[in-house]
């Protein structure tokens, strides 16, 4: 699905991914997007199918730089996923990548452990009764998300299921799942709809998008050296002259300074004196 007009709402996805493969149609170019094969360990939700499901990571770069095959990467990668038979595209940046080590001797625990962060619209809602949690509803929301795919230069749609569980601390959000309410949810994938080609993500917070607000400009002072917006919105930044001005004020004087004024007559008109038998003469 694809809508330029949407507004954005993307999708990102974080953990340690194991390159599994390379992808046959992007190793020509010199430059250009590079996209290897890898996959996200999950135990399932709602079932017991635990699986790897197939994704594919892309960056731009150029020839002869890219992910090895069988090293084990930690990335941030934006998802374009729109619910077709191939697997999913998780996007990334070249030069943010951490190689974490071979992937045969990385002892970490990639099951459910891959973090998403997004923002969407809630387009339905259904309610699902759980054994393991005593009965208690599990608010399931399909959430649309619409995103810019670098790869075709066009604007993509795609859905993720979202679960909410009735633990204790998402028990009272749950009545904040409503049909065409904008919502930033962070969670886990812990599953994929093989049926419907869908992440499937157990939420962890969920806070609801209030929209723009209108922000009063601040009336700017005299003397300050602070910025100031305009009653256009544009920032004036603070002259040259006026941070120069309270930089001197807050300088600590220099060490010759220091010695010079040691050695002035105090006020009384007589010297400090210099030993034990002058400052008792004096004292006299």
């Amino acid at each position: 699905m694809s809508n330029a007009s949407r507004h954005s709402h993307p999708a990102y996805a974080s953990n340690n991914f194991e390159v599994t493969g390379e992808h046959g149609n992007t190793l020509t170019a010199q430059s250009g997007f590079r996209t290897v094969e890898s996959g996200i360990n999950c135990s399932g939700i709602g079932t017991d199918e635990a699986a790897e499901h197939a994704i594919l990571l892309t960056a731009f770069s150029g020839l002869g730089v890219g992910l090895s095959v069988g090293e084990m990467y930690g990335l941030k990668c934006k998802i374009i996923a729109p619910n077709l038979p191939r697997p999913p595209y998780f996007i990334h940046e070249m030069s943010h990548h951490v190689h974490v080590g071979n992937a045969e001797t990385f002892p970490g625990n990639l099951i459910d452990n891959t973090a998403i962060s997004s923002t969407g619209i809630i387009t339905e809602k259904r309610i699902e009764m759980e054994v393991a949690h005593g009965g208690k509803p599990t608010i399931v929301s399909i959430i649309r998300h619409t995103d810019w795919n670098p790869m075709t230069s066009t604007n993509i749609e795609f859905n993720i299921e979202y679960w909410c569980r009735p633990v204790r601390n998402l028990l009272k959000t749950q009545n904040l799942f409503q049909r065409g309410r904008e919502v930033t949810i962070n969670g886990f994938i812990t599953g994929y709809d093989r049926t419907r080609h869908m992440i499937q993500v157990d939420i962890m917070a969920i806070s609801v998008c209030s929209g723009p607000e209108n922000i009063n400009n601040s009336n700017p002072g005299p003397g300050t050296a602070e910025s100031r917006t305009t009653r256009g919105g544009r920032v004036r930044l603070p002259r040259l002259a006026e941070i120069l001005a309270l930089t001197q004020q807050s300088v600590i004087p220099p060490m010759g300074a220091t010695a010079r004024a040691a050695t002035q007559p105090p006020p009384d008109g007589r010297f400090a004196a210099s030993s034990p038998a002058k400052r008792a003469k004096n004292s006299t």
